[in-house]
């Protein structure tokens, strides 16, 4: 799991277990700062393809109101283009913006904590079935 803003943060990393630590790394994060979300796309996606696993899958989770320097809504295009290239899917998880519908497909848009598990679902099905 990773993290960013105006900085890249490992979360969780691969290898790592899920315990009290990565939850309370989780329950640290804040917003903030400005999205250079093609940056954080293009890193983690790095990160998957060094993976072995069939399913690389990045799940990212934003406004997607990319900023941060001149063209980013292009850049973010181009990024997500040569990640689907590497043969990483990507699912985009909208945080009170349809903008992600710009971007990703599949996607989904959720306004609340409740709305994730089954919007997401939805998603995941959507991809593993295209």
């Amino acid at each position: 799991m990773h993290a960013f803003n105006n900085k890249f943060y490992i979360v969780k990393d691969f290898s790592e277990r899920y315990d009290t630590r990565v939850k309370a790394r989780i329950g640290g994060l804040t917003h903030g700062g400005f999205t250079y979300l093609a940056d954080a796309i293009t890193l983690a996606a790095q990160a998957l393809t060094n993976r072995i696993e069939e399913a690389r899958v990045l799940v990212v989770v934003s406004d997607f109101f990319p900023a941060g320097y001149e063209n980013a809504e292009e850049k973010l295009r181009e990024a997500i283009r040569k990640v689907e290239r590497l043969g990483v899917g990507i699912i985009g998880i909208g945080v009170n913006s349809t903008a992600v519908r710009q971007y990703v497909r599949p996607n989904c848009v959720v306004e609340s904590p409740y709305d994730l598990m089954k919007k997401f679902t939805k998603a995941f099905i959507e991809y593993s079935t295209s």
